[in-house]
């Protein structure tokens, strides 16, 4: 069985610093889901009948429209952010604010270089179109694919970049 030739992260670092990363995305999306969906919450608790008793299926079907109708616009802004976070992040650093706390870093295969920005979008790209296309089902593969990916434990998305993530410490 091959063994890497540099030590690589853990694939509980890896798991630990995406849960910060989601974490603050999350906190970026929120305002920006919140002043989309108001309009519909608003106008859904405006029409809740004043008696306490249950809503009619035809408020419940209005709001449901207007909540799946801004669906894509969520998201559109949803994709924009975690590109904005995570591709300059791992283009200029090598890490986002979650391997940065958890003191890992993503580098070439090839070479201990600095990512490109090409494969930093590539990485990025790879997540974010598998989980647009098969959702959690997809991401839940991706992130325990390095459990038994041999010798480098990379995810599918470290293996589209040609990237593997390494300590720092």
């Amino acid at each position: 069985q091959q063994v890497a030739p540099f030590p690589l992260a853990s694939w509980g670092q890896r798991a630990v610093a995406k849960i910060i990363d989601i974490v603050l995305e999350t906190l970026i999306l929120l305002p920006f889901t919140v002043w989309l969906l108001w309009p519909a919450i608003r106008d859904f608790s405006d029409s809740l009948p004043a008696d306490g008793s249950l809503p009619s299926d035809e408020v419940l079907l209005q709001f449901q429209t207007e909540v799946l109708g801004l669906s894509l616009t969520l998201t559109l802004i949803s994709t924009a952010i975690t590109f904005l976070y995570e591709v300059p992040q791992t283009a200029l650093w090598g890490r986002t604010v979650g391997m940065r706390i958890l003191g890992i870093r993503i580098r070439p295969l090839a070479a201990d270089l600095p990512l490109t920005w090409t494969q930093a979008t590539i990485r990025w790209g790879t997540y974010a179109a598998g989980a647009l296309i098969a959702g959690a089902l997809w991401t839940l593969i991706d992130y325990l694919w390095p459990l038994w990916d041999k010798p480098w434990r990379q995810a599918l998305h470290d293996k589209t970049a040609k990237t593997v993530v390494v300590p720092t410490r």
